[in-house]
């Protein structure tokens, strides 16, 4: 008897849970209490969960075109405007050095690679995308 006490009440917590009331305030953001600027909508948790999924894979495609794009430029390595440091480093690999300089304002991470005979190739960075090299 007191273990179906005990089950029954799980069964009933779990149920609860899973029909609690969820406000959607905005496209992707969802909380347990009604929105304070912006208008409430009452959501189901299935539909909470298809919201964020459908937003999920909005943003990995987008990601996967980008890799895709950069990865025939990595596997040759070269380099390309919009690369992250990460990507030029699976291409380059690590710098010889880094440097950061501000012009005008603007912050810019170079990195030095030294080629020997050949002097050094420098990478530009502004706000965390290759920009130029020399």
């Amino acid at each position: 008897m007191k273990q179906s006490l005990i089950a029954l009440f799980i069964g009933l917590g779990l149920t609860a849970q899973a029909s609690a009331t969820i406000y959607q305030c905005g496209d992707n953001t969802f909380q347990q209490t009604p929105c304070k600027n912006t208008s409430s909508k009452v959501v189901n948790v299935e539909q909470a969960k298809n919201s964020l999924a459908s937003h999920d894979a909005r943003e990995n495609r987008g990601d996967l075109v980008r890799q895709s794009k950069y990865r025939t430029a990595i596997e040759k390595n070269q380099i390309m405007i919009g690369m992250s440091p990460k990507q030029v480093e699976y291409s380059w690999g690590k710098p010889t050095k880094k440097k950061t300089s501000v012009a005008d304002g603007v912050s810019s991470t170079h990195w030095v690679y030294d080629r020997g005979r050949n002097g050094a190739q420098i990478i530009t960075f502004k706000n965390g995308r290759v920009s130029g090299w020399n």
